[in-house]
């Protein structure tokens, strides 16, 4: 390494962060529990980016928010800098090292945010907490990692599980079966650290362990044990495939068939078919979730489907997200009234709006989902209904810079099939027996009418 008068040697790093430092893979993360060393593994990584040529380099170190980045990573770094090897630009978030090497600290809370950057080019690029970013801005941020210098421009981030971008994360790194077009596993490398491998916070705060052992089951086992399969901020934890998710059969011909759409064209359009039994149990039966059509197209295709499988003339009425009603400033039709013409009014006649009140709606998932040991969930889902089971247990809730938590998930998520899902609970005309008893629903002491009225078959 070349001697760029700042000694380095003073940094004595845990053996996950060495591990983490020495790997090669071109997309490196460092972390899963707290208290694993995140901070000084992103801060010393930089520097050593920085130092170990024999020409100056530039590169970004990104948080969701400023705040959060000169409560973390700027603050601690001006306290490892000797004050006579940098100078900070406050104004525009800039650390220019002695030697001319660079460091940006940016941010970007919605996708706006990484559009500003669209004209930068980084020698490396950092990123703590990563699963607080969308995919989307993964993916167009690494378009900037770009150098013609003579290196190899790296990308590395330190994460804890939970978050809006947990799914994505997990699928990169963690389980690798991401399915995202041009992904090699081999380009990324994950170095797992816990708590109890940071030897300087387990001698100067040994009770750090029992503080986290206190926490609920969830984010205990995600914040102490670094568990990726549950994570701090899960919306839907009452979600268990076990128990949810059986496999496919013949739909008895005495069940009640409903269909419920959300839209898409660039994002995927969720499409289920619900049926609900004599016993007022839903069951999630079949699965269209595309994107890239017109409304034309998707109509066409989903009628299709479902008159090949033999549901078509069972369905009973098709539930649709609410701003489909909208008319277009084209021609001046909804996508409502096209589907209306293409024969989705189905028995009732008419498609039926979708109830978007969003936290009464959840509480109605959540009442659908939950079980007893011994009793079975009110939602059962069939296994070919993929993206249903993929995306549900991903959805976290909505959170602000602050930290304060919303009883609504985040919708800037892949929320399409859960969206779906709430307009079709929503509205169902008969509670079973158990909801009907509970005091927690808000949606209990509407008017209920008698299974038999939704139709003949």
């Amino acid at each position: 390494m070349a001697n760029r008068t700042f000694d380095l040697s003073q940094y004595k790093p845990l053996p996950q962060q060495k591990r983490f430092h020495e790997s090669s893979e071109k997309y490196r993360l460092y972390g899963g529990a707290v208290g694993g060393g995140k901070t000084y593994a992103i801060i010393w990584e930089s520097l050593m980016r920085c130092l170990k040529y024999d020409f100056p380099v530039t590169g970004a170190i990104f948080r969701r928010s400023y705040p959060e980045l000169d409560a973390t990573i700027i603050r601690t770094m001006q306290e490892i800098l000797p004050t006579w090897f940098y100078k900070y630009n406050q104004a525009q978030h800039i650390l220019t090292l002695k030697t001319g090497d660079r460091i940006e600290f940016c941010y970007a809370e919605t996708y706006n945010d990484v559009m500003r950057y669209q004209s930068r080019e980084w020698d490396f690029l950092a990123i703590d907490e990563l699963t607080h970013f969308t995919e989307d801005k993964f993916t167009y941020l690494m378009t900037r990692v770009r150098t013609t210098k003579s290196l190899k421009p790296k990308f590395f981030a330190a994460t804890n599980p939970g978050g809006v971008g947990h799914a994505w994360v997990k699928a990169r790194w963690i389980s690798k079966d991401c399915k995202e077009q041009g992904y090699d596993p081999k380009e990324y490398g994950f170095t797992p650290a816990k708590v109890t491998d940071n030897v300087y916070l387990m001698d100067a705060n040994p009770e750090y362990i029992a503080t986290l052992k206190m926490l609920p089951e969830n984010e205990r086992k995600a914040l102490l044990e670094g568990s990726w399969d549950v994570f701090e901020g899960q919306f839907f934890t009452e979600f268990d495939p076990t128990r949810h998710v059986v496999k496919d059969f013949t739909v008895p011909e005495s069940w009640r068939l409903i269909l419920g759409w959300d839209d898409g064209q660039r994002a995927p359009r969720a499409v289920h078919l619900y049926a609900v039994d004599n016993d007022q149990r839903v069951w999630c039966v079949w699965e269209y979730y595309r994107a890239g059509e017109t409304l034309l197209e998707a109509g066409r295709n989903i009628r299709k489907e479902l008159e090949q499988l033999g549901y078509w003339k069972r369905i009973f009425k098709l539930v649709i997200d609410p701003s489909m009603k909208i008319r277009s400033s084209q021609d001046g039709i909804s996508s409502k009234e096209v589907l209306e013409k293409m024969g989705f009014g189905f028995k009732i006649g008419e498609i039926e709006l979708g109830n978007n009140k969003r936290e009464e709606g959840w509480r109605v998932v959540k009442s659908y989902l939950q079980h007893q040991p011994f009793e079975e969930p009110l939602l059962k889902v069939f296994a070919s209904c993929e993206h249903l089971i993929r995306t549900l247990p991903q959805m976290v809730y909505h959170q602000s810079v602050e930290g304060s938590k919303k009883e609504d998930l985040d919708s800037s998520q892949e929320d399409h099939a859960v969206d779906e899902l709430r307009y079709v609970l929503m509205s169902l005309n008969q509670l079973p027996t158990r909801l009907t008893r509970s005091e927690t629903l808000e949606t209990a002491s509407r008017q209920y009418m008698p299974h038999s009225t939704y139709g003949d078959n």
